[in-house]
């Protein structure tokens, strides 16, 4: 049994770790070049008035984001990328533990846990972050900043209940540990 534990988590944290890189290096190229470069103004969507095609902004082309808009932009971008980078990282370390045989210590029930919370954390982020990006870029728009408009995506809100699930399954198993290991000071 243990063997086949080892070989799941040894294949299942080469696909995180496989993944955690293709995430960073995807993420990259989509945000970097609305950070510094001109990927900023293209048109977002093309909306029929009338039989008439009318192209759709978020950013005026008719006007210069300020470097403080860029900097508030990859800002708020930090608030989905820092919690899933700690996401990966629990990830990483919960699974390199299992690989060695630590199945319920402390530590590992504390990394599940952990991980839970970050990705909750993160897909908080990603369900605001049209919110505020939305406002930051338009904000010195000839005819106003554009308002806040909601947006979800189902993906954000299932990942978000399976990371609440890690959090409470972390917690529980935790604190069932902590119980164990007070019952066997006792015996």
């Amino acid at each position: 049994m243990n063997a086949r534990i080892k070989v799941a988590s040894t294949v299942l944290l080469a696909c995180v770790v496989f993944f955690a890189a293709y995430w960073l290096k995807n993420l990259a190229m989509t945000v970097t070049p609305y950070v510094v470069g001109a990927k900023i103004y293209e048109v977002t969507t093309v909306v029929d008035i009338d039989g008439t095609l009318h192209s759709a902004y978020v950013v005026d082309p008719r006007i210069t984001v300020s470097v403080f808009q860029r900097v508030l932009y990859g800002a708020a971008w930090m608030a989905v990328i820092i919690p899933s980078l700690i996401a990966f990282y629990f990830a990483i370390q919960l699974l390199s533990r299992i690989r060695q045989g630590d199945y319920f210590t402390l530590v590992t029930t504390r990394y599940l846990r952990n991980l839970g919370v970050a990705v909750m954390v993160a897909m908080i982020g990603d369900t605001l972050l049209p919110i505020l990006v939305r406002m930051i870029l338009s904000y010195r728009n000839i005819d106003g900043m554009l308002g806040p408009r909601y947006f979800y995506d189902a993906e954000d809100i299932s990942l978000f209940l399976a990371g609440f699930g890690f959090a409470i399954i972390g917690w529980v198993f935790h604190e069932a540990r902590k119980i164990q290991i007070e019952n066997q000071e006792f015996v």
